[in-house]
């Protein structure tokens, strides 16, 4: 989804929003950054828990009560 959003946000790019004048593509770019954000967000939840076998924690999520 990451490559095909920065694909058709640059098929896009040309056209203008009739009011505001900017390009179709920018408002399309909302789908690739939340894409990459989705897999940074992965990439540091999974990290500690493939190495040490534990869930993230902070003072409003409870790991332990996340095991299975």
């Amino acid at each position: 989804m990451l490559w095909l959003g920065l694909r058709y946000s640059m098929v896009t790019w040309g056209q203008t929003t009739p009011v505001m004048q900017i390009p179709i593509g920018a408002v399309y770019l909302a789908m690739p950054i939340g894409f990459a954000l989705l897999i940074v967000h992965l990439l540091l939840m999974t990290v500690p828990y493939v190495r040490k076998g534990q869930f993230l924690a902070d003072a409003e999520f409870d790991a332990d009560a996340a095991k299975l």
